[in-house]
């Protein structure tokens, strides 16, 4: 176990073998890595290339981080280039299917917060818990892409009591994944020209024509509307097969959730 002191870092971190478990010292003051006055790549870190773009990249499984703040992780040199505060999995995630023997498993992050970065948590990973995190204030209005507080290009993952709100200009949550659920967790405001959470086409794990099922399951959640009274249709939750894969199934589980909305706005619980 590695324990970190209360202060300022500003270095990268790529974390690639199994077990590694990384936790603040102290909960009351946690360490804050802040990315803030250059792009990502230009900070010290054990990783250059492609890889050098995210703050910190998990590439190993079973690997755990609490009490940790990071923030400002960007990339604004280069329009079609991001950063993220974390990263899961390795370079061949851009790859269509992703090689099964490069996604990890069973990373936990718990009491992190993640903000002012292009994307806030990023990647692919199976059986991914998030807990006790706040992820707000991600995304980028200058990108050429959308960016978004949370981006998962497949996988599993569950995220349990966070607060996921603001993003800048994308989503909440933009998902590839095949299995996730939210739990007993705030998604918050999101900006009229972005939305609250979308479930996309799995390219990272589904192969073009064959059967293929997704499945999102919100239990217990509180989810607020557009904030800025204009009428900016609500959409809470987007299912889209967006690269038209044949053989692309879709499914959402809701219970006991609340959605809210705001006066003179046209709300969409599932678009």
């Amino acid at each position: 176990m590695v324990l970190i002191e209360p202060g300022t870092y500003q270095f990268r971190v790529y974390l690639k073998n199994n077990g590694v478990i990384i936790k603040g010292s102290d909960p009351g003051n946690r360490p804050v890595f802040d990315y803030a006055g250059r792009d990502v790549p230009q900070w010290p870190g054990s990783i250059s290339g492609r890889l050098s773009w995210w703050a910190w990249q998990i590439q190993g499984s079973d690997v755990t981080l609490e009490h940790l703040v990071i923030r400002n992780a960007r990339i604004d040199s280069i329009a079609t280039r991001s950063s993220a505060g974390i990263f899961l999995g390795p370079e061949t995630i851009y790859k269509e299917p992703t090689p099964a023997t490069t996604i990890p498993a069973g990373i936990t992050l718990r009491h992190i917060t993640i903000n002012g970065c292009d994307d806030g948590l990023g990647g692919t990973a199976e059986d991914t818990l998030v807990e006790n995190c706040e992820i707000f204030h991600n995304g980028s209005k200058t990108s050429k892409k959308p960016r978004h507080n949370v981006y998962l290009q497949g996988g599993s993952a569950i995220f349990r009591f966070c607060k996921i709100y603001e993003p800048i200009h994308g989503a909440n949550l933009n998902l590839r994944t095949r299995d996730l659920r939210i739990e007993y967790s705030e998604i918050g405001a999101f900006s009229a020209a972005s939305h609250s959470i979308s479930l996309l086409t799995d390219k990272a794990q589904q192969t073009r024509g064959k059967s293929f099922q997704q499945t999102i399951t919100l239990i217990g959640n509180r989810l607020s509307g557009v904030r800025n009274h204009l009428n900016q249709m609500s959409k809470f939750l987007i299912l889209m097969n967006s690269n038209k894969y044949a053989g692309n199934r879709m499914h959402a589980n809701l219970y006991y959730n609340t959605f809210e909305g705001v006066e003179g706005n046209a709300g969409s619980l599932i678009y």
